[in-house]
């Protein structure tokens, strides 16, 4: 991982960074970087912070930095949102985290959709489509919440 550092004779105003396990330089390993292949910068929980074929585009700190042989077409696409796990990249959304999360987002919003769709009906303002829906959600939000 490339963490910051101050070298014997540093020059003014620039930032240096070099792999901890490794002790090289940053701009040092950027020289033994080909310009063709994508690369990328992982942080410590493996998410991918940059895709580059130039290494001087980047400033890695807090990252490894790989030359992964095998890309996902999809993640040349968009780097978002991806992992980078013991060689294999990972789509967040494939991830049991990401799961939660959605599915927490998605109960929410099921919740604020009924609320609404109460508040219409205890003003008896509610059409006889949105009465359904409302039941239609009371039925899903009991499901859910029994499990």
């Amino acid at each position: 991982m490339f963490k910051l550092y101050s070298p014997d004779n540093p020059l003014p105003n620039v930032f240096y960074i070099r792999d901890d396990v490794t002790g090289v330089d940053w701009y040092e390993f950027q020289k033994t970087l080909d310009q063709d292949n994508v690369k990328i910068a992982v942080d410590a929980t493996n998410v991918v912070r940059f895709a580059f074929t130039d290494p001087t585009s980047v400033f890695p700190k807090d990252c490894d930095v790989y030359s992964p042989s095998f890309i996902p077409p999809e993640f040349m696409e968009s780097f978002i949102g991806w992992m980078y796990v013991d060689g294999e990249f990972i789509h967040v959304e494939n991830t049991d985290f990401y799961k939660e999360k959605k599915d927490s987002r998605e109960f929410d919003e099921l919740k604020n959709e009924y609320r609404e769709l109460r508040l219409q009906s205890d003003l008896g303002i509610i059409s006889k489509e949105d009465l359904h829906r409302m039941k239609v959600l009371n039925d899903l939000l009991v499901e859910k919440y029994k499990k």
